[in-house]
Protein backbone atom coordinates (compact mmCIF):
# COMPACT_ATOMS: atom_id res chain seq x y z
CA UNK A 1 0.00 0.00 0.00
CA UNK A 2 1.50 3.45 -0.86
CA UNK A 3 2.42 6.07 1.78
CA UNK A 4 -0.24 8.23 0.77
CA UNK A 5 -3.23 6.13 1.86
CA UNK A 6 -1.49 5.05 4.27
CA UNK A 7 -1.62 8.39 5.38
CA UNK A 8 -5.43 8.91 4.73
CA UNK A 9 -6.07 5.50 6.09
CA UNK A 10 -4.65 6.53 9.46
CA UNK A 11 -6.51 10.05 9.47
CA UNK A 12 -9.69 8.58 8.73
CA UNK A 13 -9.23 5.60 11.52
CA UNK A 14 -8.47 8.38 13.86
CA UNK A 15 -11.39 10.55 12.48
CA UNK A 16 -13.87 8.35 13.72
CA UNK A 17 -12.43 7.37 16.82
CA UNK A 18 -12.47 11.31 17.90
CA UNK A 19 -16.33 11.13 16.74
CA UNK A 20 -17.71 8.57 18.53
CA UNK A 21 -15.51 9.65 21.26
CA UNK A 22 -16.98 13.76 21.11
CA UNK A 23 -19.25 14.81 18.29
CA UNK A 24 -18.51 18.01 18.17
CA UNK A 25 -14.84 18.00 17.91
CA UNK A 26 -15.04 14.54 15.21
CA UNK A 27 -16.79 17.07 13.36
CA UNK A 28 -14.03 19.73 13.64
CA UNK A 29 -11.62 17.30 12.85
CA UNK A 30 -13.60 16.13 9.69
CA UNK A 31 -13.49 20.16 8.57
CA UNK A 32 -9.84 20.06 9.06
CA UNK A 33 -9.08 16.23 7.13
CA UNK A 34 -11.60 17.92 4.37
CA UNK A 35 -9.69 21.28 3.78
CA UNK A 36 -6.38 18.98 3.35
CA UNK A 37 -7.67 16.59 0.93
CA UNK A 38 -8.60 19.50 -0.93
CA UNK A 39 -5.63 21.40 -0.47
CA UNK A 40 -3.66 18.21 -1.68
CA UNK A 41 -5.95 17.49 -4.71
CA UNK A 42 -5.57 20.90 -5.70
CA UNK A 43 -1.81 20.82 -5.26
CA UNK A 44 -2.42 17.67 -7.24
CA UNK A 45 -4.10 18.56 -9.84
CA UNK A 46 -1.96 21.81 -10.28
CA UNK A 47 1.13 19.52 -10.80
CA UNK A 48 -0.80 17.96 -13.62
CA UNK A 49 -2.09 14.73 -12.04
CA UNK A 50 -5.38 13.30 -12.19
CA UNK A 51 -7.17 12.62 -8.77
CA UNK A 52 -9.45 9.29 -8.71
CA UNK A 53 -11.86 8.64 -6.24
CA UNK A 54 -12.51 5.05 -4.44
CA UNK A 55 -10.19 3.33 -6.49
CA UNK A 56 -12.50 4.18 -9.74
CA UNK A 57 -11.01 4.20 -12.82
CA UNK A 58 -12.17 7.63 -14.26
CA UNK A 59 -10.52 10.31 -12.48
CA UNK A 60 -12.68 13.24 -11.42
CA UNK A 61 -12.93 16.27 -13.15
CA UNK A 62 -11.60 19.28 -11.19
CA UNK A 63 -14.82 21.09 -10.30
CA UNK A 64 -16.64 17.49 -9.26
CA UNK A 65 -13.48 16.87 -6.99
CA UNK A 66 -14.02 20.50 -5.43
CA UNK A 67 -17.70 20.28 -5.05
CA UNK A 68 -17.15 16.88 -2.85
CA UNK A 69 -14.47 18.14 -0.94
CA UNK A 70 -17.03 21.83 -0.25
CA UNK A 71 -20.00 18.84 0.53
CA UNK A 72 -17.21 17.49 3.04
CA UNK A 73 -16.45 21.15 4.43
CA UNK A 74 -20.64 22.06 4.92
CA UNK A 75 -21.75 18.68 6.42
CA UNK A 76 -18.85 19.13 8.98
CA UNK A 77 -19.18 22.44 10.09
CA UNK A 78 -22.93 21.88 10.07
CA UNK A 79 -22.48 18.85 12.38
CA UNK A 80 -19.94 21.20 14.71
CA UNK A 81 -22.49 24.09 14.91
CA UNK A 82 -25.44 21.78 16.08
CA UNK A 83 -23.59 20.05 18.57
CA UNK A 84 -21.99 23.02 19.95
CA UNK A 85 -25.73 24.32 19.81
CA UNK A 86 -27.10 21.13 21.48
CA UNK A 87 -24.16 21.41 24.23
CA UNK A 88 -24.76 24.73 25.49
CA UNK A 89 -28.52 24.52 25.75
CA UNK A 90 -27.86 21.20 27.73
CA UNK A 91 -28.20 21.82 31.25
CA UNK A 92 -25.05 20.64 33.45
CA UNK A 93 -25.78 17.27 35.30
CA UNK A 94 -24.50 18.94 38.57
CA UNK A 95 -26.37 22.21 38.71
CA UNK A 96 -28.82 20.85 41.06
CA UNK A 97 -26.24 19.18 43.32
CA UNK A 98 -25.35 22.14 45.87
Amino acid sequence: MPIDRMVMLAAVVGWAIVSFANRFWGAVLGVVLALGVGVWGWHTMAGGAQVSFLGLQRPLSPPMFFTLVSMLILVNALTAVQSWRQRRRRPSSDAGAH
